[in-house]
Order: structure tokens, then C-alpha cells, then sequence
């Protein structure tokens, strides 16, 4: 089931209920009958926007955060997709690609930002005193150990972006901070990137340098450079390079970017 109503480009609001087959319809903590639900607000101006509930935003070329988000980790981008893109309400039912919580976003002249917070509960398990978020079947809740999976991890994040307009060039800087956590089990996150869009007459080219650094204990170092030439929607050339410092072969914070970016 999906509701939704928008007025003017001002403000929108809207509601999404979901219930895949063999998944219960029950009462209780963290699900309200529907195995999904979904709510959104949003409201614009000329300087400003906001928008609380589950909504979507990119930061440069995405690989600090992206549309795609619960807790990606350094997501290489692909093609035109990972474009900056301003905060949007989800208003579809796709349980993963989206962040819950408030995005404030602010325009002044040349210069805009946003800030950001999310908090939301995922499906995952400790396994060998780690966090383990299920990658595969996120969001879906048909069989018992599903069930025991469901919203038993706890993520936060906190972060601001800001970029400008120097004439042919878009630079920006993203900072992110990123936390799990499920009964003593802590894990944390901080992203760093720069990036730049230079417009040509034909097409443009964009770059980002990002890092990821995880608590020390974790002794991971991640570093990413991407590189975008695009010179229509259909013709894009993309380069990456990324290398990770690590003293533990088990991920912190497990990569939660389960759909590919086409």
C-alpha cells in the first residue's frame, strides 16, 4: 500500500505498508502489523528544505554516502548514478536504499550543504564477537531464523556535506560518522571525502578521494580514488583505486550496498 500527497513543490508527505508473502502481520516492538512501514515529510524553500523519515541523498559521487545506503563502505561509484543528488523522500518499497531519521539542507548564493542523521534497526546477528548484517536477504522475514535476524542491529549516523559553484569546477568535502551496535557489540565508522566536478563544453569530469578509518583496535585504513568521464547519459568511462590497511581479516561494518548502482 502506498499514500502519498504533494503540494506545490513545497511540501510532500506520504506513507508505504508492505507484507511479502509467508511474513506475519504482527504487533510488537519495532513493527506496527506491517512487516514494513515507511513514512516520509518534506518541506521546501528557496534557502532551505527538510525532510524527516526515510529518505534518499548522494554526496558527490557517492562513495561516502549514497542513495543506496545502510552503511555502505566506500562505495565505488558507477557512471552517472553517483552524481550528487539532494535529499528526496523514499517513497518506494524497497526496504534497503534508504536512511530514517532528518536531512537539513541549505542553499546560500553559490554555496549549499546538508546535514544529516539517521537512525534505523537492520537484520543481522553477532557472529565471533562481530557484527554480521545479513546482505542478502535484508528486509525480508518469511523464514524462523529470518525472524531471529529481524532489526537486531542498530545503526547511526551523523554527517554534513558542502559543495560550491566556481564558475566550471564543483568542489565539496563529506564527512561522515557511522555506528553499530547490538547488545555489548559496538562497532564505528568515520568517512572522509573530497571531490570535484569539472563542466566541459561536451560532457564532464568528476573525481573523489575518499577514506574510511575504523577504530583503532580494527587497525583498517581504506582509501578510494575515483575517477568519472562522462560525455552523454550513455557514454561513461569510469577508473577506481582502492586500498585497505587491515589487521583483521573481518570486516568491521559489513558493506550494506546490496543493489548495484547501473
Amino acid at each position: 500500500i502506498q499514500y502519498g500527497v504533494k503540494v506545490n513543490d513545497v511540501w510532500s508527505a506520504g506513507i508505504n505498508l508492505e507484507q511479502d508473502y509467508s511474513e506475519r502481520f504482527v504487533f510488537r516492538k519495532k513493527q506496527l502489523g506491517w512487516d514494513y512501514t515507511s513514512m516520509y515529510w518534506s518541506f521546501r524553500q528557496p534557502n532551505f528544505a527538510i525532510t524527516l523519515g526515510d529518505y534518499r541523498v548522494t554526496w558527490g559521487l557517492g562513495s561516502v554516502l549514497s542513495r543506496h545506503f545502510q552503511l555502505q563502505s566506500l562505495f565505488i561509484p558507477s557512471t552517472w548514478a553517483g552524481i550528487q543528488m539532494p535529499a528526496k523522500p523514499h517513497t518506494s518499497l524497497n526496504k534497503v536504499n534508504r536512511m530514517r531519521g532528518v536531512c537539513l539542507e541549505l542553499y546560500k548564493k553559490k554555496l549549499q550543504g546538508n546535514v544529516v542523521f539517521d537512525h534505523q534497526h537492520v537484520d543481522g546477528e553477532i557472529r565471533d564477537s562481530f557484527l554480521w548484517i545479513d546482505r542478502s536477504n535484508q528486509g525480508l522475514h518469511q523464514s524462523d531464523l529470518q525472524q531471529l535476524r529481524r532489526k537486531k542491529v542498530s545503526l547511526t549516523a551523523i554527517g554534513f556535506d558542502m559543495n560550491t559553484h566556481l564558475k566550471q569546477f564543483q568542489p565539496g568535502i563529506s564527512v561522515l560518522y557511522k555506528e553499530a551496535f547490538q547488545s555489548n557489540v559496538h562497532q564505528s565508522q568515520f568517512n572522509l571525502g573530497l571531490y570535484n566536478s569539472w563542466y566541459l563544453p561536451n560532457g564532464i569530469v568528476q573525481g573523489e578521494l575518499s577514506t574510511q578509518i575504523e577504530p583503532p583496535n580494527a587497525k583498517s585504513i581504506t582509501l578510494l580514488a575515483s575517477m568519472i568521464l562522462a560525455l552523454s547519459p550513455k557514454t561513461d568511462y569510469t577508473a577506481s583505486l582502492k586500498v585497505r590497511s587491515q589487521g583483521n581479516n573481518e570486516p568491521r561494518i559489513p558493506n550494506m550496498n546490496v543493489v548495484d548502482i547501473a
